[in-house]
């Protein structure tokens, strides 16, 4: 259609037909011919430019057509990123051992299970990403876009990083400049003359007594504790029993507000220190039993409670969680004689009375959990508790 287009283009320029041809450039390579006639100039225009298509011969060109090498199969990245694993030394112990096993101990057949199984997780991995998972891939994975360096990674996110350390550190300044002016200066204590005139022929040196902590650090736990502020109260908690490390108050304070946010291993651990100060107050002990029945460690929670009421034969309380946990553990007797201490303690008590018959007649369970919730209803039916 283009060579239609020219030569009617032309020829109504021109006014005349135009003819193309094809003719060798070397005429030594072809032999000569006639020339050949010229064509008669026909009446029409439409036939003139015909007689012109007809006179265009287009010959092949004379060069060789590139056939494409066969490459083969296509090799996969994964099991090739999979198989150099192996080879480098780099193996996933569960997968070889699942491999070993499929392999019946045969080393050579469990090592090409293992490259397909290496290779299978490489692209779910590449696939699926778990963003929890820290672990990542040995080899470079096989993936199209470019390889990210560490270097270039920091330099990408150097900005925030640093910003984030800044905000960290004046978070941490603020909390330290607030816990600093929350501390009452220590006074300054005179020597007396009698004391300085009494050291005066000793050569060694005299440590100056501690400064018991003042009263604010307990008030504050104290205000914090009423207006419900755990968190702000587990800090001031712990800077009193820094202070002072052989109070029992401040290590029960530490133990509410530890038990408040849910945090039982550590309300646990301040609770034992407190005991430990104070051995002989019934409250700590019961304070540590609660912790431990959060906890649900029936046998440390038993422990305790018999720790408190033998401190207190009147602690009905305890004697009642000595009796239910007893039961709980399966120390029928031993439940049965810790409601009659409480019944000794406080004749006709009506809930010694409720849970003295409630535990006996209560049917066997199948399991702990059953048990356990047997009991916790036992308790809230007795104690008046939906």
């Amino acid at each position: 259609m283009g060579a239609w287009y020219l030569i009617c283009f032309w020829w109504r320029m021109d006014k005349a037909p135009l003819s193309l041809e094809l003719v060798p450039m070397d005429p030594a390579d072809s032999p000569a011919e006639p020339a050949p006639a010229a064509p008669a100039v026909p009446s029409r225009p439409e036939a003139a430019a015909e007689m012109a298509l007809d006179s265009i011969e287009i010959l092949p060109v004379e060069r060789p057509v590139p056939i494409a090498k066969g490459t083969g199969a296509k090799l996969d990245p994964y099991a090739a990123q999979a198989a150099r694993e192996y080879a480098e030394g780099h193996i996933d112990t569960p997968l070889w051992n699942r491999a070993m096993t499929q392999a019946n101990g045969d080393k050579t057949a469990a090592a090409a299970i293992y490259v397909r199984s290496r290779a299978t997780a490489l692209r779910l991995f590449v696939r699926h990403p778990d963003p929890r998972q820290e672990a990542r891939p040995r080899g470079p994975a096989p993936t199209d876009g470019p390889r990210v360096e560490p270097g270039t990674l920091f330099a990408r996110y150097r900005t925030p990083i640093i910003v984030a350390t800044l905000c960290v550190l004046a978070i941490g300044g603020a909390i330290f400049a607030f816990t600093r002016a929350s501390t009452p200066p220590s006074p300054v204590v005179a020597a007396a003359p009698a004391v300085a005139a009494k050291s005066a022929g000793n050569t060694k040196a005299q440590a100056p007594a501690p400064t018991p902590p003042g009263p604010d650090l307990s008030r504050k736990v104290q205000e914090l504790r009423d207006a419900g502020n755990w968190n702000l109260m587990v800090l001031y908690a712990v800077e009193w029993t820094r202070k002072d490390p052989d109070n029992a108050a401040a290590w029960d304070a530490l133990r509410f507000g530890y038990l408040r946010l849910k945090q039982y291993d550590d309300a646990a651990s301040a609770a034992s220190k407190a005991t430990q100060l104070a051995p002989n107050e019934p409250k700590l002990w019961r304070s540590l039993a609660e912790v431990h029945v959060e906890r649900d460690d029936p046998v440390q929670a038993l422990a305790a409670f018999e720790e408190a009421a033998a401190r207190n034969d009147h602690d009905l309380d305890s004697l009642y969680q000595v009796g239910l946990l007893s039961a709980r553990l399966g120390r029928p007797q031993a439940a049965r004689a810790a409601f009659d201490r409480a019944l000794a303690a406080k004749p006709g008590d009506a809930v010694a009375q409720c849970l003295r018959t409630a535990v006996a007649q209560m049917p066997p369970a199948r399991d702990t959990y059953t048990m356990a919730v047997q009991i916790r209803q036992i308790d809230n039916r007795c104690h008046g508790r939906g």
